[in-house]
């Protein structure tokens, strides 16, 4: 029989997407381990990002060299930068001065955009923040869908509630990484 606290946790979890710190991810493969019908899938939220962003190949880094000029440190940081440009505009002049960019490499077929009904796997089910303090990031990947609940989750041992840490966005101000939809 299962006791009273796996009980709770498995109507907690139930038919959940879980979006969390990458070192979540073990306490719910225990979770489902521990109740094999539980119906729950983990995410961290870098994973969200790349399933969100332009994907991009090596060409794109050599397109950017020759036709730009860009040093390799630079031309993959452009990259890494245009790949999550998902609007038509933005308020930071540095970012709105990367849309040209972004479109000529969209134009080369060197930017990939990610499928278009890749959020649907997000429609009909709970979605879970788990141990994060803001859901920016997510909300403005998954836009409006469907019969989707979403709700915070604090971790089990509670005590902390930390963004993660994207240290490759540092770079950019707390403006632009809002735009973005990156965490702060």
């Amino acid at each position: 029989m299962i006791s009273m606290k796996l009980e709770n946790l498995f109507e907690r979890y139930q038919n959940a997407i879980v979006i969390g710190k990458e070192e979540s991810r073990a306490f719910f493969a225990g979770l489902k381990k521990d109740m094999p019908t539980l119906d729950v899938v983990f995410y961290s939220v870098d994973e969200i990002i790349d399933m969100f962003s332009y994907s991009y190949t090596d060409a794109a880094i050599s397109y950017l060299r020759s036709e730009y000029e860009f040093d390799p440190l630079i031309a993959e940081e452009a990259l890494l930068i245009v790949s999550l440009m998902n609007q038509k505009h933005y308020s930071s002049h540095r970012l709105e001065a990367l849309m040209p960019l972004r479109d000529d490499l969209l134009k080369h077929d060197l930017l990939h955009k990610p499928a278009a009904d890749l959020a649907k796997i997000f429609e009909n089910h709970n979605i879970l923040y788990f141990g994060l303090k803001t859901a920016l990031p997510i909300s403005l990947r998954l836009g409006e869908l469907h019969n989707m609940a979403l709700s915070f989750d604090l971790p089990i041992e509670g005590n902390y509630i930390v963004d993660p840490d994207i240290e490759k966005y540092r770079k950019l101000s707390g403006e632009e990484r809002k735009e973005l939809g990156l965490y702060r």
